[in-house]
């Protein structure tokens, strides 16, 4: 029994592997027959080790075989391909302190890889994190639960010079930058946090309190993003996200938004900044806005200039009206249902004051003529119906930009809906939720470990498209070690799994691994 190597050129490039062969004799002839595969040579170190096993064996240890397997199963596949891509973005020589004694940068990526691995679970606290990490996963270090905290604290310090590495290793041309904000509760006690506050909740969760996440976003993979107090308002936040982006590094760029964070106010700063935006106005308040809702469009026709003027000394603002069939069949349903269900409302009220009402009308009260004089009625509002119905699958860009073509700027903006994506993975997928830290400091950090794990996401989604992120981590997360003595056996590698790693340029591991990675 020896080692056996073999060489195979591919791509100019010369590759060798490692297996175990026993010498036989069949009839006159001595042939081999393998005994196990051991996998790729890509160093010295890698031949020493094989070399070591096999003088192990003649010293009188025994093969590894499958019988001898125990029930130590570790997860394996998803770790794999996350350290891969973490290595790949270069961030470990920035997160390297002298005074702890664990790997900062493994851990790290343990976590994001427990976050990606647990897709679903209602538990993706560093509580849970640490018992997979020590229980479950190859690769782990023995961590303990206040060395996480530890370790997320000195990470989080790190925030700034990670992003603007990130920046320049994956951004750098990027002239597109997006934005928008969501919110996510909290449960329990926070009375001495600034961050936790109650305020506007995108959730729909009322009398919880909050923080507010902005992010930013370009080529659809997260830039920057930053953790607000709950009760911050969206329109508040734009100078910040602006100043963000230009701390990267980032000298030009065209700044895309949702109505929320656009007043005029705002609009005149990007102006005065001269920075070149795309934005969505609001729909209803403006007089301006209300006629330009109202005018024709082509048969068949998305996108079309309405409207242009002068803002200030060098900027033209351009006004496009935009629409999508589908979306306006959809919200013309949605208004007769809307209807129907308010006016059943109001019929449940027994005793119809002005406050029972209004309440039970809510923001759609618009739609409504209401009188209370002598007696309660109602009638629908006739012309603010027929122009809900006019705007139905409308809206309104307002842009300074003049080189880009009425459908790049639709194009454009229609990206920003990535960023939409984004947040139902945060809060879902790398679900922030349930955030267990009581200080702004953990919470914090709790919150970038979620959008780094987004990021990586992004990254498989890029260069994998088509599979969704979820497939690949089911996919990945078949392939397991099975502890054998001192060594780890890997499952068998399926198809999948192999156009899985060569799609993220991932080099299939050896059959036997003889160490941690």
């Amino acid at each position: 029994m020896h080692l056996k190597i073999t060489t195979s050129r591919q791509g100019g490039k010369i590759y060798r592997y490692a297996s175990i062969v026993q010498g036989y004799r069949n009839g006159k002839y001595v042939s081999q027959k393998l005994v196990k595969s051991l996998g790729p040579i890509n160093s010295e170190s890698d031949e020493e080790k094989y070399r070591n096993i096999i003088k192990g064996i003649k010293s009188g240890e025994e093969v590894v075989t499958l019988k001898e397997i125990n029930e130590q199963v570790m997860e394996f596949g998803v770790m794999l391909i996350v350290e891969s891509i973490w290595n790949n973005l270069e961030i470990k020589p920035l997160i390297t302190p002298s005074k702890v004694t664990y790997n900062l940068s493994q851990l790290i990526c343990m976590l994001i890889t427990h976050r990606l691995h647990n897709y679903g679970s209602e538990n993706l606290s560093e509580r849970e994190a640490v018992r997979w990490i020590n229980e479950e996963c190859y690769g782990n270090q023995g961590i303990e639960l206040h060395q996480v905290y530890r370790g997320l604290k000195i990470f989080l310090g790190k925030k700034e010079g990670i992003e603007k590495h990130l920046y320049n290793k994956l951004h750098k041309n990027n002239e597109i930058i997006f934005y928008d904000l969501t919110s996510s509760y909290l449960e329990g006690d926070y009375d001495n946090s600034e961050i936790v506050n109650y305020g506007y909740n995108r959730d729909k969760k009322r009398g919880k309190k909050q923080i507010v996440l902005g992010l930013l976003l370009s080529d659809n993979l997260p830039l920057a993003h930053k953790v607000w107090e709950g009760k911050t308002t969206d329109k508040s936040t734009l100078k910040e996200a602006v100043s963000q982006a230009q701390n990267l590094g980032i000298t030009k760029f065209i700044f895309v938004a949702d109505r929320g964070l656009i007043t005029q106010g705002n609009l005149e700063w990007l102006e005065n900044e001269k920075l070149e935006y795309i934005v969505a106005t609001k729909r209803r308040k403006e007089t301006l806005i209300k006629e330009l809702m109202g005018k024709q469009l082509g048969k068949g026709e998305e996108v079309k200039k309405v409207h242009e003027e002068k803002a200030g000394k060098d900027n033209i603002r351009r006004y496009y009206l935009c629409f999508n069939e589908k979306v306006h069949k959809q919200k013309l349903e949605d208004l007769e249902k809307l209807k129907d269900k308010l006016i059943a409302k109001i019929k449940k009220i027994k005793v119809p004051t002005e406050h029972k009402v209004l309440s039970a009308l809510g923001k759609a009260k618009r739609l409504f003529t209401l009188s209370f004089k002598n007696g309660f009625k109602y009638s629908i509002n006739k012309a603010n119906y027929e122009y809900e119905k006019q705007i139905a699958g409308r809206y309104i860009l307002v842009t300074n930009n003049g080189s880009l073509s009425k459908k790049e700027i639709l194009k454009t903006y229609k990206q920003l809906m990535e960023i939409e994506r984004c947040f139902r993975q945060l809060k879902h997928f790398e679900d922030m939720r349930p955030i267990f830290h009581k200080s702004d400091k953990g919470i914090r950090a709790h919150v970038f470990i979620a959008v780094l794990a987004l990021l990586i996401e992004k990254i498989i989604n890029k260069k994998i498209p088509e599979m969704t992120t979820r497939e690949i981590i089911t996919e990945m997360k078949k392939l397991k070690l099975s502890k054998v003595k001192e060594l780890f056996v890997r499952t068998e590698i399926t198809n999948i799994q192999k156009k899985i790693l060569r799609g993220l340029n991932v080099e299939e591991p050896a059959k036997i691994i003889f160490t941690h990675l």
